[in-house]
């Protein structure tokens, strides 16, 4: 089994290639996920059976004060990234894509609203690429113990994060089919106890009694 990871710089992509050392890392510097064509050139290349996407972007700020390039720089690398792997993976026969969201696209988070929407709008994708037939996943942990979060919250309890480990994992978990297509894995910690949970399907659907494929009336 071959593995692309976009992201090769972070942490998680490096606990990946540790557990499957059949794995290919791509960084930012070889590959810029915002750019539909580099995207495609690299899955064309290596010809994967597994992508995952690993890269994200984020950046601190109120709505009020933030920098617009700012924003549209996260909402590009989280959001529009996740697209273009989505859509090169789907066009280019890759059997499972896995898309690394976030709690924090389940709910807003002050002083990181381009985050939260651009990781919420990567969970649906994924859950419209499940109802599409795409063997697409995501993973979203709660905070994890990397270089990035040591520098962004340097006293922060270590014990209130998961490992690259426990993420890694549920992504394996993904990959050898425990997981149904379009399942967002949730992973978070509740008094330093790992807790993983799985959200299939959108809450609202069953409000507003939606099938599959069917377009929600406007009211």
């Amino acid at each position: 089994m071959k593995i692309l990871v976009f992201g090769g710089g972070s942490d998680l992509a490096q606990q990946i290639y540790t557990m499957q050392r059949n794995t290919i890392l791509v960084e930012h510097d070889a590959c810029d996920i915002s750019r539909p064509k580099s995207v495609k050139k690299f899955i064309q290349a290596h010809k994967p059976e597994v992508v995952i996407n690993c890269a994200g972007l984020v950046q601190s700020g109120l709505v009020k004060q933030q920098d617009f390039e700012d924003w549209k720089n996260q909402v590009f690398t989280n959001l529009i990234g996740s697209f273009n792997i989505a859509q090169a993976a789907t066009n280019n026969d890759v059997k499972t894509i896995i898309l690394v969201g976030s709690v924090t696209g389940l709910y807003g988070k002050p002083k990181y609203s381009a985050y939260s929407a651009a990781k919420a709008g990567v969970i649906s994708l994924v859950q419209s690429l499940g109802m599409e037939g795409i063997n697409a996943y995501c993973v979203s942990p709660a905070r994890i113990d990397t270089k990035m979060r040591n520098k962004e919250f340097p006293n922060e309890d270590k014990r209130s994060r998961l490992t690259t480990h426990d993420v890694a994992k549920v992504i394996f978990d993904c990959i050898n089919g425990k997981y149904r297509a379009g399942d967002n894995v949730i992973i978070l910690k509740r008094k330093f106890r790992k807790i993983t949970r799985v959200d299939s399907g959108q809450p609202w659907k069953e409000y507003l009694n939606i099938k599959p494929y069917e377009t929600a009336k406007t009211i």
